[in-house]
């Protein structure tokens, strides 16, 4: 964990490690998984939710091929 370029923290009813910049975080119960070859599916239910901070704007989150409609049509995203 040293070894990471960032700070983590742990979730509270698994204790999982994760980034200490996230903004909110879901742990999930596994009821089931199904081996699909390649991918391994999993069947769960939230036990519980965390909010941390404020959601904010996220760029990464547009598709890139949204990204490419929009620049073709001349529509340009609000500052994040």
């Amino acid at each position: 964990m040293d070894a990471l370029p960032f700070n983590t923290m742990q979730t509270e009813k698994f204790n999982f490690f994760i980034p200490e910049w996230v903004e909110s975080y879901k742990e999930i119960n596994v009821l089931r998984t199904i081996n699909l070859g390649s991918h391994m599916l999993l069947w769960g239910e939230p036990v519980h939710e965390k909010v941390l901070k404020p959601a904010s704007a996220h760029l990464f989150h547009i598709p890139f091929l949204l990204y490419l409609y929009q620049k073709r049509k001349k529509i340009e995203y609000p500052p994040a």
